[in-house]
């Protein structure tokens, strides 16, 4: 049972800028997401903003000579992701599979087809004079697309990927694209900046205030999962809740944040959440350790079951 035992605690060990904001926009997301896995069609949205990061991924790896060349690229990008032929991610069906787009109306494909290439167009024009080195130690998009896994970090494992890094002969810069009317910008005074930072030690040190505000989050992050899944009073795990709700801990329950609002917006599990609501079926706990049995059985799928006698 070690392996099944090393996967369940990475449910509250293992972290990512993506899984973190998760739990802390919704806890019963996070439960869907991140505990039981459940697969589910991906939104417009997501599907389009991993589709614009892979061009602009493209933009430094190929080097399109046009505007025009850059965004009939997305165009035939796009449309192999509408027909399945790929995901959103890459051209390669096996790096990214091909995903399921919950889209709101028939017009909404066509509609990003063009709105996309309008972005990248855009895009292309802040961004060309970046291709062209200037020299004296400095690299434009020296690493794009920089991703990293299992980043050993006090007790936490860590992972992320970073839209691009530039070198300076002084500094790196740690650019996260908006690919909206506002500018791509640098990174700065949020979680997600000092997960980068770790991940690419040259991007120089955050403060000590900085390094104790992330591991705040993670060990509170850590002991509200854990705790609700074990059981456990969270003075007796890591460390005291402080913005978590304590009732999911007392009740043994990932609770939705209401009322609904913004964060729902772009979330793939609002009908789970409506089901959730009307049922409320058993303890998060419990699920949980169902959960756990049923891939442990998977996990041992070729062992035979022996039939006993009294």
């Amino acid at each position: 049972m070690s392996q099944e035992r090393n996967r369940s605690t990475n449910i509250w060990n293992s972290w990512s800028y993506t899984k973190l904001t998760a739990l802390y926009t919704c806890p019963l997301q996070f439960w869907f997401q991140y505990v039981l896995s459940l697969k589910m069609p991906t939104t417009p949205m997501l599907a389009v903003g991993s589709g614009l990061h892979f061009m602009a991924y493209r933009f430094f790896a190929v080097r399109y000579k046009s505007t025009e060349s850059f965004t009939n690229e997305w165009k035939h990008f796009w449309n192999g992701v509408v027909r399945g032929e790929h995901g959103p991610s890459s051209y390669d069906p096996r790096a990214s599979r091909p995903v399921s787009i919950a889209w709101e109306n028939n017009n909404q494909a066509g509609y990003w087809y063009h709105k996309g290439g309008e972005m990248l167009a855009g895009f292309f024009e802040r961004h060309i004079q970046h291709r062209v080195s200037s020299g004296n130690g400095i690299a434009i998009g020296a690493k794009v697309e920089h991703s990293f896994r299992r980043l050993a970090w006090r007790c936490y494992s860590l992972s992320g990927q970073i839209d691009r890094i530039d070198e300076y002969p002084d500094h790196v810069e740690i650019i996260d694209y908006k690919m909206g009317a506002e500018p791509d910008i640098m990174v700065q005074d949020s979680l997600q900046p000092l997960l980068y930072h770790l991940a690419y030690e040259e991007a120089g040190l955050a403060t000590a205030a900085h390094v104790d505000t992330l591991n705040g989050y993670l060990a509170e992050a850590s002991t509200f999962v854990r705790s609700i899944l074990e059981r456990r009073q969270p003075h007796r795990v890591e460390a005291p809740l402080t913005t978590l709700h304590p009732h999911c801990v007392e009740d043994g329950v990932f609770y939705p944040r209401l009322p609904r609002g913004n964060h729902c917006k772009n979330c793939i599990f609002i009908e789970q959440c409506r089901n959730w609501e009307r049922e409320r079926p058993t303890t998060a706990r419990d699920a949980w350790l169902k959960e756990m049995w049923k891939r442990h059985l998977q996990y041992h799928s070729d062992q035979p079951h022996l039939q006993f006698e009294e």
